[in-house]
């Protein structure tokens, strides 16, 4: 019954997986909040979401977070980043695992991003592995890029490319991991106020559209919402800024399976 009820979840995971979670590393409890829409925010969380907005990151910040997708344990996400401005840009460090010991995927990468006037560039490489109990291991490199652009005061544009060298996670079969591409705008008609849209798009996967809204209600203290399609997912989100430290939750629910709950800590040192 054991090994039935094994094969069952192991079958989910891969359906869930299978459907954009490859290639698709988005975190944070910010741009969770904010229906994913995450590719022009600037924040420690930049070295997963777009690592061409990092050098717009100017103080050394520490941070641990996690995802549970729909209750379910084997279907927890893990991260962890370090970044650290230095004179000729901006460093980051950043730890991803997601899954269970039936199968799970984790990634490790070391980016760096410069700011050049109005635009700021940055490159990840990582290190990508994943693991299924019943078939092994396989890994491979892969090179992420992005840049962040202020138009005008009010206005940034971001892009961000998952997968540019096209690496293939099998040896066996020359699998190619997704190309993972996200275009999105921000605009802020006042200082309070951020409006996000953006276009998340896999080849031969129909296209996501992310939009989200955060407000400054009173000082450190932020409320969010967005949605998501592709499946449908609204979110909810709040923010919180204590003197050094950065919290952030948020709560979406997917239109078919469940809710999911995202929770982000950050230290500024």
């Amino acid at each position: 019954m054991r090994i039935i009820i094994s094969l069952l979840f192991l079958c989910l995971v891969m359906i869930f997986h299978c459907n954009g979670q490859s290639g698709i590393y988005d975190f944070g409890g910010r741009s969770a909040g904010m229906g994913n829409s995450s590719v022009t925010i600037a924040d420690a969380y930049s070295v997963f979401n777009n690592i061409g907005a990092l050098a717009r990151v100017d103080k050394t910040t520490a941070f641990v977070g996690y995802r549970n997708l729909f209750g379910v344990n084997e279907l927890n996400t893990l991260a962890a980043g370090f970044v650290k401005p230095l004179k000729p840009g901006t460093l980051g460090v950043s730890f991803y695992r997601f899954g269970g010991d039936l199968f799970n995927e984790q990634k490790a990468s070391l980016g760096f991003s410069n700011k050049f006037g109005l635009v700021s560039l940055g490159v990840n490489i990582s290190y990508l592995q994943q693991s299924i109990e019943t078939l092994g291991k396989s890994s491979a490199f892969v090179i992420e890029f992005g840049g962040l652009a202020d138009i005008s005061k009010n206005l940034k544009v971001g892009a961000y490319v998952f997968n540019l060298n096209q690496a293939s996670i099998s040896t066996g079969t020359d699998e190619e991991l997704p190309l993972t591409m996200k275009l999105g705008v921000s605009y802020l008609p006042i200082d309070e106020l951020t409006i996000n849209a953006e276009v998340l798009k896999q080849i031969d996967l129909e296209e996501r559209v992310r939009i989200g809204v955060g407000y400054d209600l009173i000082k450190n203290f932020t409320i969010r919402t967005g949605i998501e399609t592709n499946p449908v997912k609204g979110s909810f989100g709040l923010g919180f800024n204590p003197g050094r430290f950065l919290i952030d939750y948020a709560f979406s629910n997917h239109s078919v399976i469940g809710d999911i709950h995202d929770i982000s800590i950050g230290i500024t040192l």
